[in-house]
């Protein structure tokens, strides 16, 4: 995407074109802190949440430090989703924020 030079901006295009033609499919953005922050938070959010995204999976945003994004984000109707790994402990589990805002998916078996 670099190479062709595609940004955040032009991904949040794409998805309003998607959502002309399908808006009932969820729309999830996965990618890394720096478009969004580069953008800025809030302005990131309202265009998303003005395109139809459903909800961002931000890969080098710690749950630790996620909590005030989430809320953010829920307040514009997404959500935050983290990943754990099938090896993360209880205590890393527990560390999702358990705002209603983030949702987290996991592999892990049951013990």
């Amino acid at each position: 995407a670099l190479a062709l030079g595609v940004g955040l901006a032009d991904v949040l295009q794409w998805v309003a074109e998607f959502r002309a033609n399908d808006p009932e499919t969820p729309v999830v953005l996965m990618g890394y802190a720096n478009p969004i922050e580069r953008m800025g938070n809030a302005q990131f959010i309202e265009r998303a949440a003005a395109v139809g995204v459903d909800g961002i999976i931000v890969v080098d945003y710690p749950p630790e430090e996620s909590a005030e994004l989430a809320a953010l984000l829920r307040e514009h109707g997404m959500d935050l989703i983290f990943f754990l790994a099938p090896t993360s402990t209880d205590d890393r589990v527990a560390r999702v924020p358990s705002s209603p805002a983030a949702t987290s998916t996991t592999s892990r078996s049951p013990a």
